[in-house]
């Protein structure tokens, strides 16, 4: 199988200048290949039609907890309070009340929970969902936003403070932490929808489009085979892209040879490999003699990385269009900086201003 695709393979043996990156050489791909104790076999699908285009969600219940050495592990909370037969009544209470419109009793409830576990940012997310509902805004603000400083990561304390932000005006900041909301969870609709509106009465326009890959991997459970699914209406560079993605997923030893002199996240290194050698094979096709009067597709998603890497954006893109997508959970290596990094490139990339029609 790996024979039949060495005629697209061959041609991809250029690095493009602005990658400082050791690339690897087609040789050397076609060398891994044959010798590995794997069998990659190339089988056509078409994107369109796939339908293992699910897309993850982050879970809205981890919070943080002491642990030893004065620091926090990270648990889902309703495991916790269910350990806790005192905490999880009052919580029971607490989302009760809720549910029949006693916000005052809710909120009495949920802070007997804080007292036991004063670090569940969730609850004190939820305190400041009722205090909204009772047209306290200050009061629901100071909460959300003391749930933000316990824990950083919780998503829906985000999403509520950029809807409280955005009742009382400060159309901004709830863009800003509706951002951040989103990044925390790529995937979720709702909170897309939100930052729509807010950018819409901003007069700007926002696209949060996932792009898709035209690849899937996935292993034989009974062998060593591994089903590199590709989509060869797509452009040819792609297929770069897929096997380093199978070697760096199947192959043995791979990522622990490549992460091992490494500062980066494996994660992030492995995309960087394969976006790099992805495009050192575009360019190689874009300016091959013999394939100027061959009909390709582009590949949109070189263009884009070229620019971002020139305008220092290339990890906050990796991150926002290729990783978060499939693996929302990796959100939590983002520190603060690079949050902000993120939300510049999607100013940068994904924001437009609106023109205004004039009657």
């Amino acid at each position: 199988m790996i024979k039949a695709i060495i005629f697209i393979i061959i041609i991809l043996n250029c690095q493009y200048p602005l990658i400082s990156q050791n690339l690897k050489s087609p040789a050397e791909l076609m060398q891994m290949l044959n010798q590995s104790t794997m069998v990659y076999k190339l089988i056509s699908f078409s994107k369109e039609s796939d339908i293992e285009n699910h897309r993850n969600l982050l879970s809205s219940r981890i919070s943080l907890f002491p642990s030893d050495n004065n620091l926090y592990i990270a648990l889902d909370f309703i495991d916790v309070l269910k350990d806790d037969s005192l905490a999880y009544y009052y919580y029971k209470k607490a989302q009760e009340n809720f549910q029949h419109k006693l916000y005052r009793n809710s909120i009495e409830y949920y802070k007997k929970v804080l007292k036991i576990y004063p670090t569940i940012s969730q609850i004190m997310a939820y305190i400041g969902h009722c205090y909204l509902y009772l047209n306290q805004q200050d009061s629901a603000i100071y909460w959300v936003s003391r749930s933000i400083q316990i824990n950083y990561y919780d998503y829906f304390s985000h999403w509520l403070l950029s809807d409280l932000l955005y009742k009382v005006g400060n159309i901004k900041e709830a863009i800003n932490e509706g951002l951040i909301a989103h990044i925390l969870n790529r995937n979720d609709i709702e909170i897309i929808k939100s930052l729509n509106k807010y950018f819409n009465s901003f007069n700007y326009a926002f696209s949060s489009d996932i792009f898709r890959k035209p690849l899937r991997i996935e292993k034989n459970s009974y062998d060593n085979t591994i089903l590199c699914f590709f989509d060869f209406s797509e452009h040819p560079s792609w297929m770069s892209y897929l096997l380093y993605k199978a070697l760096w997923r199947y192959e043995p030893g791979y990522r622990e040879k490549m992460i091992a002199h490494s500062k980066l996240p494996d994660f992030l290194l492995e995309e960087r490999e394969c976006v790099f050698q992805m495009i050192s094979a575009y360019y190689n096709i874009k300016n091959n003699e013999h394939d100027k009067n061959v009909d390709i597709k582009e590949n949109e998603l070189v263009e884009q990385l070229i620019d971002a890497s020139k305008n220092g954006y290339l990890n906050e893109m990796l991150l926002y269009e290729l990783v978060l997508p499939e693996h929302p959970d990796f959100v939590y290596y983002i520190n603060h900086d690079f949050m902000k990094g993120i939300i510049r490139y999607i100013w940068n990339y994904r924001v437009t201003r609106q023109l205004t029609a004039l009657y």
